[in-house]
């Protein structure tokens, strides 16, 4: 309804839906982009260290560009599970760096590592902040290097919330710095803008707390499902050709994933 040819799920720390999902999208004609929102250790997966800064993994968007970045998937979400949890299922760097293949990553949103280092440099100004935000990009530029069909790690630019649109210009300076491409998505948690409150009296429900608790978790209204028309033109309007450029750099991106799956089993 939306005028979308492909559509992707990217659950947080989990693929659990994406048999599903992909079944689903087939059947109604849509492309399905098989992904993951990732828990990435701030160190070593298998460390149950408490330090109390993001132990339960930095995120990071993985997207499966073809059959063999769907066993990649598999392999990094299982062990995530298996070998990596403490608060979430966590991958690290060491099961990355060997099972990037097929994969397309994106960083950037406020709970990316990229992000949690730019969040510092726009507080202080300590440029400390900035070579490490910098260090965490070439490291992804690194394991997620250019293949046969294109870049492969892109820089990520959200426009829903006031700490993140402080970061982006940040964001867009380190891309353009290091040669990197850029796209824009929106976080989504329920699909219709009309479907915030639903979404909210879930949350309520599923915290024990009540709709007037001023101390309780609220989501923003703007993490629905926007159209490509919505995109363009909040980007568009913020950013000018940068937003262009992000805007079509999420049909370049869904255009190279081309995962097949078996489903009769």
């Amino acid at each position: 309804e939306l005028g979308m040819d492909s559509v992707a799920v990217t659950d947080h720390g989990n693929l659990f839906g994406a048999m599903s999902f992909y079944r689903k999208a087939k059947d109604a004609g849509i492309k399905p982009i098989l992904g993951i929102e990732a828990y990435v250790a701030p160190g070593d997966r298998r460390d149950r260290t408490h330090t109390g800064v993001m132990d339960g993994g930095f995120h990071l968007v993985l997207l499966a560009e073809n059959n063999k970045g769907w066993e990649n998937l598999l392999y990094l979400s299982s062990e995530s599970f298996r070998t990596g949890f403490y608060y979430k299922p966590r991958m690290d760097r060491e099961i990355l760096e060997a099972h990037s293949e097929g994969l397309i990553a994106i960083n950037g949103h406020l709970g990316s590592e990229l992000a949690f280092h730019l969040v510092e440099f726009e507080k202080t100004g300590n440029r400390a902040h900035w070579k490490k935000a910098v260090e965490v990009a070439a490291w992804h530029k690194r394991v997620f290097a250019p293949g046969a069909t294109g870049d492969r790690f892109f820089v990520e630019l959200q426009h829903h919330i006031p700490e993140q649109g402080a970061i982006n210009p940040h964001l867009i300076k380190l891309a353009r710095e290091m040669d990197l491409p850029i796209v824009c998505d929106n976080d989504a948690h329920f699909l219709k803008e009309e479907e915030h409150d639903a979404h909210d009296t879930l949350i309520c429900i599923s915290m024990g707390r009540t709709k007037d608790d001023p101390d309780r978790l609220r989501y923003p209204k703007q993490l629905f499902v926007k159209s490509p028309r919505q995109m363009r033109e909040m980007f568009i309007d913020e950013y000018g050709e940068v937003g262009a450029e992000a805007c079509d750099n999420t049909v370049a991106i869904a255009a190279r994933c081309e995962v097949e799956l078996t489903t009769d089993s």
